[in-house]
């Protein structure tokens, strides 16, 4: 199924990944589809650290107003 992104095998992906850091200076992260079985690229972060830095924030808060 295709999902309209840019499809990459493994190596292709990383090596698009890097070429755009060379050339941009823009950091992205390569991820496989559950859509597609290709890999792609993205500007956002892993959604695992984003949950973590989210939680992190709320037990801060939790305690300023204890």
């Amino acid at each position: 199924e295709s999902t309209g992104k840019a499809m990459f095998d493994k190596k292709t992906a990383v090596t698009a990944a890097n070429e755009r850091w060379d050339h941009d200076h823009v950091k992205l992260r390569i991820y496989v589809c559950p859509a597609c079985n290709y890999w792609h690229l993205t500007k956002q972060v892993y959604e695992r650290k984003r949950l973590q830095k989210n939680f992190r924030q709320k037990a801060r808060l939790s305690q300023n107003y204890s």
